[in-house]
């Protein structure tokens, strides 16, 4: 129950960031759906908040694990890439690259 209630949480606050206001009961209700939790007295969770948790929770992604993670813009139909993060098999090497540089003495990283 704890899961569910950070995971609650998580979206809520996620959903706030955005201008988003969500019903907290509505939340949990479609993410206790979503990970098939048996809870009594679940509400009923709107088409909208059920988008948003699909999306936080998991499900969205569903393509093969060696697909490049993206970050799109714009329309179905009309996406836009803006960002597409490293392959995961260079992402330690890229981590300690970027360390590296980070930590480097002077850096102004203002």
């Amino acid at each position: 129950m704890a899961n569910l209630e950070t995971l609650t949480q998580d979206v809520i606050k996620s959903s706030k960031l955005e201008g988003e206001v969500l019903d907290e009961q509505q939340v949990q209700s479609s993410i206790a759906r979503r990970l098939g939790m048996e809870i009594v007295g679940l509400v009923h969770s709107d088409r909208p908040v059920d988008g948003v948790v699909k999306i936080e929770v998991g499900g969205w992604r569903k393509n093969a694990a060696d697909d490049p993670i993206q970050v799109v813009s714009g329309a179905m139909g009309k996406l836009k890439v803006q960002y597409v993060a490293p392959a995961a098999e260079l992402l330690e090497n890229q981590m300690e690259l970027f360390l590296t540089w980070f930590n480097k003495p002077g850096l102004d990283t203002v």
